[in-house]
């Protein structure tokens, strides 16, 4: 189920050699993912790494004939692909991190120079046309979220767009911030149960989605009058314009 409809991912259990294929419904429910498991050494239970939102995905230990699981807690917050020992004594797997920040570019030759750099990820930075600060997308409070600072990083550093603009559904990544050319408004990226474009008024206001839930949209721009959005769309397997 993972690509342009990646909310009808589902889990099914095929016996051998013979039986009746059937989905396992403790899986229905998770975030859409890729489909890496191992089989525990029980022949019931798998291990599968699970999206959880903000970021990132756990180890979990889940059962496939009922609702039941148990997270691994584990030092670390992207887990993958992953192998469980005969016998179920240990299980091997990937995990990685990352370490975003933001850099100016001068256009005179001049070196590069750190815009904003902390341990959290700060990544996709917008400029704004008419004032002298930048949005930016950050999980500096643990969730992803679009923040806006100041060129100086002193006189504006706040919240933008945050999952708490969303409430009654998890928001797992922001992204692909843009403002209008008359900086009052903002375009971005949001993946909940689909990947929607929303737009959002600086002035305050509840973020309004701008394309359907029925595929994958991405990368919006603007148009130079403010009037209209391009964007990139997953179609029936094939990206468009």
């Amino acid at each position: 189920g993972y690509g342009p409809n990646p909310s009808n991912t589902r889990f099914w259990i095929v016996p051998w050699p013979s039986g009746t294929p059937h989905e396992s419904t403790a899986f229905s429910k998770l975030p859409p993912s890729w489909p890496f498991f191992s089989w525990y050494s029980d022949s019931r239970h798998v291990i599968v790494p699970r999206i959880e939102p903000p970021f990132g995905s756990h180890l979990w230990w889940m059962d496939t004939e009922c609702d039941a699981g148990q997270r691994f807690n584990l030092a670390t917050d992207n887990t993958g692909s992953l192998d469980v020992q005969p016998g179920g004594n240990r299980i091997a797997f990937s995990g990685n991190s990352s370490e975003f920040d933001l850099v100016e570019v001068p256009l005179d030759g001049r070196p590069l120079k750190p815009l904003l750099a902390t341990p959290r990820n700060e990544q996709e930075p917008a400029m704004s046309p008419t004032d002298g600060y930048y949005a930016y997308v950050t999980d500096r409070t643990g969730n992803s979220q679009i923040w806006k600072r100041s060129l100086d990083g002193r006189t504006v550093n706040d919240t933008l767009i945050t999952e708490q603009n969303f409430p009654g559904e998890p928001s797992f990544l922001f992204g692909a911030p843009v403002f209008s050319p008359d900086g009052g408004r903002i375009a971005f990226d949001r993946q909940g149960a689909y990947n929607r474009i929303y737009v959002s008024p600086l002035a305050g206001g509840q973020p309004v989605a701008v394309t359907s839930d029925k595929y994958f949209f991405s990368g919006p721009t603007w148009s130079p009058d403010g009037t209209s959005i391009a964007f990139a769309a997953l179609l029936d397997g094939k990206w468009e314009l």
